[in-house]
């Protein structure tokens, strides 16, 4: 599908069980405050392999998998996100999911995280932010992992991550951080045929 020229939501969902959302290719949104996607109280569904470019929110998630004890992990897996002005992900409050082979850029902060337990995975994502911090947690609890990624913040960004604290680079998140992740992780230039469409 290709959805564009939408005022709010290139897709709204709430209260959705099982849900699929595949193969979505969402652009220009028409008001200034927007979400590519905005899925909120979902349980056991799965975001896999959209295309969302931009101005303000890529993806939130809102409560996912929360509501009860779920069937199986919900999937958030090989989705390339855009922020030209905000966040390209943002996840409330997440429980029982998966961050699988992302690819994240944003004017904004990369991947926000707020509110979740340690039954959230973060793998194999690029996160790339202009501005402000590739990661961010408003928490200090521990994921279940969170390893194998990829930050990136030009030279003339002075954040990277913020986790329970500020992490200048790298090597000072995997030496100094809370819970030792990201010892398999890299810091580089994404190399995408373009940054703007890597897909």
């Amino acid at each position: 599908n290709e959805i564009f020229n939408i005022r709010y939501y290139g897709i709204y969902a709430y209260y959705q069980d099982s849900m699929l959302v595949s193969g979505n290719y969402i652009h220009d949104l028409v008001n200034f405050t927007h979400y590519g996607s905005y899925a909120y109280y979902s349980m056991n569904s799965q975001f896999i392999g959209n295309d969302i470019q931009v101005d303000d929110y890529g993806m939130y998630f809102g409560r996912t998998n929360s509501e009860t004890v779920p069937a199986r992990d919900a999937l958030i897996a090989n989705n390339m996100i855009i922020s030209a002005v905000d966040r390209a992900m943002y996840a409330y409050y997440s429980r029982n999911t998966n961050f699988y082979h992302n690819t994240l850029k944003a004017a904004n902060v990369a991947l926000v995280f707020s509110n979740f337990d340690g039954t959230v995975e973060v793998m194999n994502n690029i996160m790339y932010s202009e501005n402000d911090f590739a990661f961010e947690s408003f928490t200090a609890s521990a994921l279940e992992n969170m390893d194998y990624n990829l930050f990136f913040t030009p030279a003339t960004n002075p954040n990277f991550i913020q986790y329970s604290g500020g992490y200048a680079d790298l090597q000072d998140w995997q030496n100094n951080g809370p819970f030792s992740f990201d010892a398999n992780s890299s810091t580089s230039a994404p190399s995408c045929a373009s940054i703007n469409s890597p897909l």
